[in-house]
């Protein structure tokens, strides 16, 4: 019997996220993490879950997920992107201002040059 080969996993998953599936979504993210990917596909994962959870007002869980990225000893490539995010939702979501100039003053100490320094910058001087 032949099997049909499974589409990348993160394709498929952003499929399932632009037809607003959710919970199908969630279900998939988390079968993939729980066959312990390694660790850049586990990461990639996990950030791509804490967005699923945003879209679902679950905002503590995807928290969680960003500061656990962002925490990392060995960054990933999505480190960058969670510290900000972790600090958005400090603002925005959780009225922690303290938690969410830390998290956009590590994100200025970590990666000044990336893509979002300018808006952690900004934010960080509307929060002092």
């Amino acid at each position: 019997m032949d099997t049909v080969p499974r589409k990348d996993i993160f394709l498929e998953v952003r499929e399932v996220i632009d037809e607003k599936n959710f919970l199908l979504a969630e279900k998939i993210l988390k079968d993939f993490i729980a066959t312990e990917p390694g660790k850049d596909k586990l990461y990639e994962a996990k950030f791509m879950l804490a967005y699923v959870y945003l879209s679902q007002n679950r905002n503590r869980e995807a928290l969680n997920l960003f500061e656990e990225i962002s925490n990392l000893k060995n960054p990933h490539k999505r480190s960058a992107d969670a510290t900000f995010m972790a600090g958005i939702l400090y603002e925005r979501k959780f009225n922690d201002r303290k938690n969410a100039r830390r998290y956009y003053e590590m994100y200025l100490e970590k990666w000044p040059q990336r893509r979002l320094a300018k808006k952690a910058l900004e934010k960080l001087k509307k929060l002092k």
